[in-house]
């Protein structure tokens, strides 16, 4: 099992990219929350609050979300962090294998 957070500009990006990856059978579930982000792009300082995704899915899938998030991503550089879990409950393991590709 994998992690996936993918920053978002606000809540209807990250819900349109959660429910997509869902119905796709991609991830088994995802977690909004807001953050407050700063950084610079193209020498100009940004801050502002922005959302962060987060999708619970098989390694397997990785390639198949990066590139759907990565078409319709509305950042020409989106956040897109992948993180292994170095345990996880097997009931929960067994319940995201059963309800992803």
């Amino acid at each position: 099992m994998i992690l996936l957070t993918i920053g978002c500009k606000n809540l209807k990006e990250a819900q349109k990219f959660g429910l997509a990856l869902l119905r796709k059978k991609l991830i088994a579930c995802y977690n909004i929350w807001p953050v407050q982000s700063g950084y610079f792009w193209n020498n100009k300082l940004f801050q502002g609050q922005e959302i962060n995704l987060e999708v619970k899915t098989l390694d397997k899938n990785y390639q198949k979300i990066i590139k759907f998030v990565k078409r319709s991503h509305s950042y020409r550089v989106p956040y897109i962090m992948k993180v292994k879990p170095q345990k996880v409950d097997k009931l929960f393991l067994d319940w995201v294998k059963k309800e992803t590709r």
